[in-house]
């Protein structure tokens, strides 16, 4: 089992000369994991599933592509037509990736880099409004967690896009997949460990069913 203290310590020997991870070198500076990024994220994931002996794919989902192979593209195109249409097939593969069935586990454990963050993808939403001036829009959330680690935001999806757009590609969505299924949830275990740990002082906070959200959309959109 590892701790706070052993993946600052995995970051300090991969960045020797970032002062932002502190530790002995730079006994000063408050640890941080601010100087992390995509690429020592994936490596992390990919040095713990050797650690726990799994047989692990690490890569980028969602993203711009020319940037990234990504598995999932988004398009930078002006065409508001070619962005709608990329976005719901991405929409599509999300969905996928979460069977129904809530006993089976998703194809792959995905992490969302956002704003200053990153958290794992838990699950989605969708609905169309019934009544109001949006009566027959589609709505799109994906669960997720803007600060803290426990699954309890809910982003609309045209929001998660944009970030990434927007961004041109530095924020993204990356994924760990097993080859072995049976085995996923003990990667699942790692990752949540990991991206847990990602946040110096984690401070809990309530998990919700997102139910009050979605009844205030409905009566603000109803208004």
């Amino acid at each position: 089992i590892f701790g706070q203290e052993d993946l600052l310590e995995y970051y300090r020997e991969q960045k020797p000369n970032d002062s932002r991870f502190g530790g002995k070198k730079y006994p000063d500076k408050i640890p941080s994991t601010a100087g992390v990024g995509n690429q020592l994220i994936m490596k992390a994931l990919r040095t713990f599933a050797r650690c726990y002996n799994l047989d692990t794919e690490v890569g980028y989902w969602l993203g711009i592509g020319k940037h990234k192979q990504c598995k999932v593209e988004l398009s930078t195109a002006k065409s508001e037509m070619v962005q709608k249409t990329t976005r719901e097939r991405a929409w599509e593969a999300l969905k996928l990736n979460f069977p129904k069935n809530q006993t089976t586990p998703p194809r792959k454990i995905l992490i969302h880099h956002t704003t200053n963050h990153y958290s794992l993808i838990f699950g989605y939403r969708e609905w169309t409004v019934e009544s109001g001036g949006m009566r027959g829009k589609v709505i799109r959330q994906c669960l997720t967690a803007t600060y803290h680690q426990q699954p309890k935001s809910w982003m609309p999806w045209e929001n998660l896009c944009d970030i990434i757009v927007q961004s041109k590609g530095f924020y993204t969505v990356m994924y760990i997949t097993l080859r072995r299924s049976e085995r996923f949830w003990r990667a699942s275990e790692a990752v949540d460990k990991i991206i847990s740990l990602c946040r110096i002082e984690e401070i809990g906070a309530p998990v919700s069913d997102g139910d009050e959200e979605k009844n205030a959309f409905e009566s603000s959109v109803a208004e």
